[in-house]
């Protein structure tokens, strides 16, 4: 896990894939593995939060993180869209402060 602290995660990927997939889709992945590798069971993800971070770091690895939310301008319509986008962690922060 000292690649994932060091943010190299790019240093465990597979070199005959490792440079066609994108940055922030890579620095995405590397996150959701630090977290599932917690000591701690609390402070793991539940398997619907990997899903849900793994669905964004597919966007980004597509590119469509802004493209399908349809942001033109600053309306709320297109902010709805970008924050079902944003990935499970701000849930989990709310909780933790109740």
């Amino acid at each position: 896990m000292g690649f994932l602290k060091r943010g190299r995660v790019e240093l465990i990927v597979d070199q005959k894939i490792a440079d066609k997939i994108r940055p922030d889709s890579m620095k995405k992945f590397g996150k959701i593995v630090e977290q599932c590798l917690a000591d701690e069971g609390v402070d793991r993800p539940s398997m619907e939060d990997v899903l849900r971070d793994r669905n964004y770091a597919l966007q980004l690895q597509d590119g469509l993180q802004f493209e399908n939310a349809g942001c033109t301008g600053s309306d709320d319509n297109s902010m709805n869209s970008i924050v079902k986008l944003i990935p499970s962690q701000s849930s989990r922060v709310l909780e933790s402060n109740m």
